[in-house]
């Protein structure tokens, strides 16, 4: 072997903390889908549940209108998160490859 197999161990082990934390955003997307999908069932029913005035269910409505903004804001950001080491991912197999 040459000077070059230390390299590409610490490229490979790289590689692995890279494929461990988009495993573990994974998780935590599907996660964060399945709140989103709770939230927004929520607002469903309070939209369905509310008196044509108006009055009943504001307050329950404006909460989950609420958890629903909260957890597509949490969406968005793993999204971006992902694509992130996603981009690391791919920047380091073309550095692999190179080698």
């Amino acid at each position: 072997m040459t000077n070059a197999s230390p390299a590409i161990h610490e490229l490979f082990m790289l590689r692995m903390q890279i494929v461990q934390e988009i495993s573990r955003l994974n998780s935590r997307h599907l996660y964060d889908r399945q709140v989103f999908g709770g939230c927004e069932m929520e607002v469903l029913r309070c939209e369905r549940d509310a008196s044509p005035d108006g009055s009943f269910a504001a307050e329950a409505l404006a909460t989950a209108r609420e958890r629903f903004e909260t957890a597509r804001l949490a969406l968005r950001v793993c999204d971006e998160e992902l694509a992130d080491w996603h981009a690391r991912l791919d920047e380091l197999d073309s550095r692999i490859a190179g080698s």
